[in-house]
């Protein structure tokens, strides 16, 4: 039986990077009968497997981690800068000041280890799928995945 057909409404909330997708929110869709996702991107992966811990607290039911892909090809450092020479007047206009654009891998490696040693009921990416020899892992984990 599927995750998805266990849920009494198909609602699902989306995993929004960076903070919004609380563990309060994700506890509760999850108790209003929808899947509610936390997102990993843009946190670390401490806050994850804490924000972890306090979903399963709240509740029971199934819920999901949302992970970002790191891109293999890499950075393309010239088409950020164009682009944010381009947006530059716009801001200067808005009187803000550009960020400096954040890369990385967003600890992926990380991240993918701790849902591997501690699997989460749906584990989603954004960006691609794992492959090579992270996607096995990621496969033979899904049997002990399930709700807790």
């Amino acid at each position: 039986m599927s995750v998805l057909s266990t849920l009494r409404h198909p609602i699902i909330a989306a995993p929004m990077a960076g903070g919004p997708s609380t563990p309060a929110l994700v506890a509760a869709v999850c108790a209003a009968g929808g899947l509610g996702f936390l997102a990993a991107g843009m946190i670390d992966t401490g806050r994850l497997t804490d924000d972890i811990a306090e979903v399963r607290a709240r509740t029971d039911r199934p819920f999901g981690v949302n992970v970002f892909l790191p891109d293999p090809g890499g950075v393309d450092e010239a088409a950020i800068q164009a682009y944010a020479e381009r947006l530059a007047p716009q801001a200067a206009a808005r009187g803000v000041r550009l960020g400096e654009p954040v890369g990385g891998d967003d600890a992926y490696p990380a991240k993918l280890a701790a849902l591997l040693a501690d699997p989460v009921p749906v584990v989603s990416f954004a960006f691609g799928l794992p492959t090579g020899r992270r996607w096995p892992r990621c496969a033979s984990a899904a049997p002990r995945c399930g709700p807790r």
